[in-house]
């Protein structure tokens, strides 16, 4: 990734590749990159699995989820239980069969 960033790569090759490599090394089944925007919304930068949530998604992070704890405290946040997170997103990801989920700021 580091040889990327200092070729000048595309930033949506840089996330892409974060991504697959953050996935690989946790042994995670999906891994997301997002941009949290001013209006209670994010927006999927890269996606390990396209699945899930699709690049260009954009969604509301109102409700008690991960993205919305991340956003809310400016610090990591898991949810060991979706079927009791609520939201836009937790509901979608509990659906698709998403049992837990964890995430973290990335400041660059």
């Amino acid at each position: 990734m580091a040889t990327l960033v200092a070729r000048g790569a595309a930033s949506s090759d840089v996330y892409d590749v974060a991504v697959s490599e953050l996935a690989h090394s946790l042994g995670a089944e999906h891994v997301t990159l997002l941009r949290y925007e001013s209006d209670e919304h994010a927006v999927v930068l890269a996606a390990s699995d396209s699945g899930i949530l699709a690049v260009g998604q954009r969604f509301s992070t109102q409700g008690d989820n991960v993205s919305a704890r991340i956003r809310s405290a400016g610090a990591a946040a898991r949810i060991d239980d979706y079927s009791t997170a609520t939201g836009e997103l937790a509901t979608d990801l509990s659906q698709r069969g998403m049992r837990s989920g964890s995430g973290a700021t990335v400041i660059v």
